[in-house]
């Protein structure tokens, strides 16, 4: 009698169908499919939030609470102090309070006075000799003067972003 041997091992029906589907350009069609597939799903990003605006009427009156924080603060540029530093205006019309902002980076645009701007950057308590070392302040003794007499021990806002409002 012919037996008839069938080889029914798992391990061989996989063999064949993986070599099958490799010689088939299976391989290929994965690949391009596992590339493909990522940009077809429609993925929305959410818009970064902005940042609440904290008062520059708070970062006048809280300065100790806020010490070491970053803080985004509006307001109007009510004078120019030096090449780094100006001082912004409160935009509520009845505040009248004012605080010191140093630009620890160079401003994209330039800032001038009765422009509206967000800065975003840390509250610190503001100490000539050590802001004129650690950002270069100026070298014109009247402004180093006027800052001192105005500013020492009062909050400043260390920059790291400024935008003029348009």
């Amino acid at each position: 009698m012919n037996k008839r041997f069938t080889n029914n091992r798992v391990a061989d029906r996989t063999k064949s169908f993986s070599e099958g589907f490799w010689n088939s350009g299976g391989a290929i069609a994965l690949a391009l499919l596992a590339m493909l597939l990522p940009g077809c799903v429609a993925v929305q990003k959410e818009a970064a939030a902005p940042e609440p605006t904290t008062a520059v009427e708070k970062v006048a009156q809280n300065t100790d609470q806020l010490i070491g924080q970053t803080v985004t603060v509006s307001g109007e540029v009510e004078e120019i102090i030096g090449p780094k530093a100006f001082q912004l205006e409160d935009d509520k019309i009845f505040s009248g309070e004012k605080v010191l902002v140093l630009n620890a980076v160079s401003a994209t645009v330039p800032i001038a006075e009765g422009k509206n701007v967000t800065v975003t950057g840390q509250v610190r308590k503001f100490v000539l000799d050590d802001f004129e070392k650690e950002y270069n302040l100026t070298n014109d003794l009247n402004v180093k003067k006027k800052m001192e007499a105005e500013f020492e021990g009062k909050p400043v806002v260390i920059a790291q972003t400024t935008q003029v409002i348009e």
